[in-house]
């Protein structure tokens, strides 16, 4: 969350962690009438525990979207990434 988020407004965070599909599902979202947050920086980082070694694919769902105050989609990419404990 970037510190601009931080200090104004309260976030509301939802997570539901789904371990034996392996999956998580993370919203997020402001108090209605908050207005838009302009700016740089991360929106949120994602922290995972290591349970035993091996290789796997961390991606996001299609459908993922960031939206603006109307719930409109905002123009967006994710990326997939592979992780490799040892």
């Amino acid at each position: 969350m970037t510190e601009k988020l931080r200090r104004e407004d309260e976030i509301a965070l939802a997570q539901r962690i789904e371990n034996e599909a392996g999956k998580a599902v993370i919203s997020m979202t402001r108090p209605p009438d908050s207005g838009a947050v302009s700016g740089s920086g991360a929106v949120v980082n994602l922290v995972f525990e290591a349970i035993g070694t091996g290789t796997s694919t961390i991606s996001f769902l299609q459908g993922s979207n960031i939206r603006d105050p109307g719930q409109s989609s905002l123009p967006t990419s994710f990326s997939s990434a592979q992780v490799t404990v040892k």
